[in-house]
């Protein structure tokens, strides 16, 4: 798909391989618009929708700090959609422990 019309899957696996590799600052810098509609499935802290990139960070980073204890790794799991498709999932779990001690049961599609 050298000629795909929107990112290909691998390509938005290395886009989000940022915040595998734990530079978000980068990721969130260069990728993510200021206007983005961010779903992240769940029932988890951050499950909700966010309707701008600045919501999503202010409100993310308060809900992970009121419960997580240490920071948190993200990991891909698995990309869906890109190239021709002009949307994608990317499913990602957390490892991370919380405040009580017990570990985090966290997975988010982006």
């Amino acid at each position: 798909m050298a000629n795909s019309p929107h990112p290909t899957s691998t390509q938005i696996r290395d886009i989000f391989q940022h915040l595998q590799d734990g530079d978000a600052a980068t990721f969130y810098a260069k990728y993510v618009a200021d206007d983005v509609h961010w779903t992240v499935m769940g029932t988890h802290a951050l499950s909700g929708v966010y309707e701008n990139k600045k919501d999503f960070l202010s409100l993310s980073a308060s809900r992970i700090a009121a419960v997580l204890d240490g920071p948190m790794k993200l990991n891909i799991v698995k990309v869906i959609g890109g190239g021709d498709e002009e949307w994608a999932v990317v499913e990602m779990v957390a490892d991370a422990r919380l405040k009580n001690g017990k570990l985090a049961d966290i997975l988010a599609r982006k």
